[in-house]
């Protein structure tokens, strides 16, 4: 905790009487940490970061991820590493996730039926690959997208070293009436 070491007992150390200003950026780095406390989260999350390990332990499987992507209409980024305490890499992730899809998927397809790869490595790519067909990946990877999205910017503006409390009041009841709204919009993601 900040309160027996990092900024907060630096400052104290200096000073009894500085009074300590809570970061609102950091105090949401630690909402989203909570969010993604459950189960349904944490299977998702878990998929996304299943995904990126496969493709990131060979650069064999790297390329033809690298391939598939090229293949789209538009500029896709490859999928991402999953950081415990930085949110902007989970919005990566997602958002990444959520552009290249279909592309990531015929990436696992292409895998899992090459002869060339080992065994265990199609098998792994079928797996991943079946698991994307599921629409509960797919509805998750649509809402955490639109979630993590929202919830990145947020957090980039809270950073913003010129912003007043008024402002990051606004913003955070904003995120807060944008995440409520969210609940009745299912049929939507859908």
């Amino acid at each position: 905790s900040g309160k027996y070491q990092g900024m907060q007992a630096w400052i104290r150390e200096r000073s009894e009487n500085a009074v300590y200003i809570p970061c609102c950026a950091h105090s949401l780095n630690l909402v989203g940490q909570c969010a993604v406390d459950c189960f349904t989260a944490i299977s998702f999350f878990s998929f996304v970061q299943k995904a990126y390990v496969f493709f990131a332990a060979s650069t064999k499987r790297w390329k033809i991820l690298l391939e598939r992507l090229a293949e789209a209409n538009e500029k896709l980024t490859v999928v991402k590493n999953l950081s415990e305490t930085c949110w902007s890499a989970h919005a990566d992730a997602v958002t990444d996730q959520q552009k290249g899809y279909d592309r990531i998927k015929a990436a696992l397809d292409h895998l899992s039926c090459d002869d060339s790869q080992k065994p265990d490595t199609q098998i792994e790519a079928q797996g991943l690959s079946k698991t994307m067909e599921k629409l509960e990946i797919s509805i998750m990877t649509e809402i955490w997208y639109t979630i993590l999205e929202r919830f990145h910017k947020t957090s980039a503006k809270l950073q913003d070293p010129k912003m007043d409390l008024n402002t990051a009041v606004v913003l955070l009841e904003s995120l807060h009436a944008f995440i409520n709204s969210l609940r009745s919009q299912f049929s939507h993601f859908e």
